[in-house]
């Protein structure tokens, strides 16, 4: 069973879908209040990287725990899905790191993303996931 009534995917099948996706949603605390905001992201070998592209939403992930909720619809079987990740995110600071997901995003090894970085607008954090949660949705 899931964290959500109803969730009965099992990892494998969270997995599976996160990795079909690379656009979702992350609810996070910003000066404690829950916000939730779009995201970018990528799953490389089951783990998940965000794209961030406010210094203010990196800062307040960073080293915070963050959930990242993914929908989408089985055209086949006529259903929609949803998949929730929670973990700590930590912000990370160039693509030695983990160069896998500079190749996701596009960006080429040995950029920086940390804020000193000429571009500062374009943050990267690893959600080291510690639940994951999914299951068939009903449409209203």
């Amino acid at each position: 069973m899931g964290l959500v009534e109803g969730h009965s995917f099992d990892e494998s099948k969270c997995w599976e879908l996160l990795a079909r996706s690379q656009r979702g949603r992350v609810s996070l605390s910003l000066a404690a209040v829950p916000i939730v905001v779009p995201i970018r992201y990528t799953v490389l070998a089951e783990a998940i990287y965000l794209l961030v592209g406010s210094d203010q939403i990196a800062r307040a992930l960073d080293q915070s725990i963050a959930t990242l909720h993914v929908d989408g619809h089985n055209l086949v079987q006529a259903r929609s899905w949803s998949v929730l990740a929670i973990g700590q995110a930590s912000r990370l600071t160039t693509l030695e790191e983990s160069p896998e997901w500079g190749i996701a995003f596009g960006m080429p090894t040995g950029t920086e993303v940390s804020p000193e970085a000429p571009s500062p607008s374009r943050h990267v954090l690893h959600l080291e996931v510690r639940l994951l949660s999914g299951g068939w949705t009903e449409d209203p």
